[in-house]
């Protein structure tokens, strides 16, 4: 059977106010997140610079792969 060329044709029939649709909610975990960061009063320049001279102080060192392993060591008797 050969199907190339042959395509189908699908009709939608759209009324007024059939397309709307609820409200986007956000979970319940992400919200109260969002809710207990407005509760705090934003940094001042002096803390966010005082953060980032703690984080010069004390880098982070993240291996994205273990370290290599030294090479086995082969005893010739």
């Amino acid at each position: 059977m050969d199907m190339v060329g042959r395509g189908g044709v699908m009709e939608f029939p759209v009324r007024e106010g059939a397309m709307s649709c609820s409200p986007p909610r956000l979970r319940l975990r992400l919200r109260l997140r969002l809710t207990e960061s407005k509760s705090s009063p934003p940094s001042t320049v002096e803390e966010i610079q005082q953060k980032l001279r703690h984080a010069n102080l004390h880098p982070h060192v993240i291996f994205l792969s273990p370290p290599p392993s030294p090479p086995p060591v082969i005893d010739h008797l």
